[in-house]
């Protein structure tokens, strides 16, 4: 074979192989390229999301808050009523059924000083059923509890200290009020549609 055919030979093969490198130089550079625009992709729409799921559940929070100072600021409210409206026993009770039909309570009460609770139908201890009544009338102090005995299941009790009146030598010092869960679920949801999210919560 002359010289001449062998460098003809070569020609081709050196431009397939320097083809084959660019080709492939540039194939690698647009997969680094890519990848790289992938992981800002992901990146930026995991921290769109993780500012989205955080703004929905400080919401959340601040529903569950207005729900909760709703319920105390009504409890309040009603006691105050009592303590202005009524001269006796007979009376309180009563008003304690015309308010726990008007806000939909399961029960509503009130606590005197010696533990014992007065609701519409009866008037009796409180301290084998309410198992936070010492913090409510000791540490005068709020509460919130769940399935308590006093008022049962799927029923959340608010209890509240309230300034203390006198009737008939019976001295009040707290309300009490349940609300189904199913009831405090809906105005949460209520709330949630009219701000457009969406709200679970879950029982056990």
């Amino acid at each position: 074979m002359s010289l001449n055919k062998v460098k003809a030979t070569i020609k081709p093969l050196t431009f397939v192989i320097l083809l084959s490198i660019f080709v492939a130089v540039q194939i690698a550079i647009l997969l680094f390229v890519f990848h790289n625009y992938q992981k800002k992709v992901t990146g930026t729409i995991k921290e769109v999301s993780s500012i989205y799921v955080k703004e929905i559940a400080n919401r959340e929070i601040v529903h569950l808050q207005d729900n909760i100072d709703s319920q105390f600021f009504n409890m309040k409210a009603n006691a105050d009523m009592l303590s202005l409206s009524c001269s006796s026993l007979e009376d309180v009770k009563v008003i304690l059924g015309k308010m726990q039909e008007d806000y939909d309570y399961d029960v509503l009460a009130l606590i005197d000083c010696d533990g014992y609770y007065l609701s519409s139908t009866e008037y009796k201890p409180a301290i084998s059923k309410i198992n936070s009544l010492n913090q409510l009338l000791n540490d005068r102090t709020s509460i919130i509890a769940f399935n308590e005995s006093f008022s049962g299941d799927d029923v959340i009790l608010f209890g509240l200290p309230i300034k203390d009146f006198l009737i008939e030598q019976e001295l009040f010092v707290a309300i009490v009020a349940g609300v189904h869960t199913s009831d405090f679920i809906n105005k949460m949801s209520l709330q949630s549609i009219e701000n457009n999210t969406s709200t679970s919560i879950i029982k056990r």
